[in-house]
C-alpha cells in the first residue's frame, strides 16, 4: 500500500471504506432479521367454538369411555316393570307367601289319612310322600282344585313346580303333554266329618297366583328351554363331527397302499 501513489492510495481508501460503509447496514439488517425470528409470535389456535378447554379434553374423553361401558340409566328403568317387581307386586308376594306357609304349618299336624281323604274327595292324586301330600294339600285348600285339561279334555291337571301337567294316558302307548303355567281351577271342598278340628274349621277363599310369581316361573321356563337349544345344538355338533370323522376314515380304508399295490403283478 505505501509503494502505491498518493493519488491510488487516496482511491484504495474510497473503495475500502465505502465497502466498510455497506458491510454494516448488511449486519445490522441480518441481526435485525435474527430478532425478528426470535421474536416470532407463537401462534395461539382460537378455541373459542370449543364448549371445552383443551385441558379438559382428556377428562372428557375418559367420562366419555366411563358412560359407553356403563348402561343406561333408561335401559333400567324401562326394563324395571319386567325385571323388578314393584311395590305392590312385592307386597301381593308376601301375602300369597304368608297365607301358603301359614296353611302349611297347620298342615304338618293333620294326620297324612286325613289329608290323603281330603285329596281323593277333591279328585285329586294322593300318592307320595308326606311332604308332597302336604304341598299339594296347601295348594288346593289357597288356590283352588286344578281343572281339565283343557288339551285332552279327559285328564285332570296336576300343579307341581309352578305349573300345571296333564300326563293322562291318551291311549295305550301316549300320554297327554300338556304343560302350561297357567290353567283351570275349580272349587275346592272339604269333606264332611274329615275328623280333624284345623280341616273342618277351615273356611276356603280362593286366592289367585300373583301375576309376578308367573313371570318368574316363564323367565325360568325360558332359560330351561334356552338351554336345551344350546344342548341339542351342541348334541347335533357333535354328531356330525363323527360323521365326517367316519367318513375320512373310510375313505383312508378305501384308498389303496402304493407300497403293496403291485404285490402279485408280473412285469
Amino acid at each position: 500500500f505505501d509503494l502505491l501513489s498518493k493519488d491510488d492510495q487516496d482511491i484504495m481508501r474510497a473503495k475500502f471504506s465505502g465497502a466498510g460503509s455497506k458491510k454494516r447496514p448488511n449486519e445490522d439488517s441480518s441481526s435485525s432479521a435474527k430478532k425478528v425470528k426470535q421474536e416470532k409470535p407463537t401462534v395461539v389456535e382460537d378455541d373459542s367454538d370449543d364448549d371445552v378447554s383443551l385441558l379438559a379434553l382428556p377428562l372428557k374423553r375418559e367420562e366419555d369411555k366411563k358412560k359407553e361401558k356403563e348402561p343406561e340409566a333408561t335401559s333400567t328403568s324401562s326394563a324395571g316393570k319386567v325385571d323388578k317387581m314393584s311395590a305392590a307386586e312385592e307386597k301381593a308376594m308376601k301375602t300369597h307367601s304368608d297365607k301358603l306357609f301359614n296353611i302349611r304349618t297347620k298342615l304338618k299336624q293333620v294326620k297324612t289319612p286325613s289329608l290323603r281323604e281330603m285329596l281323593n274327595f277333591n279328585d285329586v292324586t294322593s300318592s307320595g310322600g308326606e311332604v308332597t301330600i302336604q304341598a299339594r294339600c296347601a295348594d288346593i285348600m289357597l288356590h283352588g282344585v286344578p281343572g281339565m285339561c283343557p288339551q285332552c279334555k279327559v285328564g285332570r291337571l296336576s300343579y307341581e313346580d309352578g305349573k300345571f301337567k296333564c300326563g293322562h294316558h291318551v291311549d295305550e302307548f301316549s300320554k297327554c303333554q300338556f304343560k302350561s303355567a297357567e290353567g283351570p281351577r275349580e272349587t275346592f271342598k272339604m269333606p264332611k266329618d274329615i275328623g280333624d278340628p284345623y280341616l273342618s274349621a277351615f273356611k276356603y277363599v280362593k286366592t289367585a297366583i300373583p301375576k309376578a310369581l308367573l313371570k318368574q316361573v316363564g323367565a325360568v321356563d325360558d332359560i330351561l328351554k334356552e338351554k336345551e337349544v344350546r344342548k341339542k345344538e351342541q348334541v347335533a355338533r357333535l354328531e356330525a363331527a363323527d360323521m365326517v370323522k367316519n367318513a375320512l376314515e373310510r375313505a383312508l380304508e378305501a384308498t389303496p397302499n402304493p407300497a403293496t399295490c403291485l404285490e402279485g403283478l408280473v412285469f
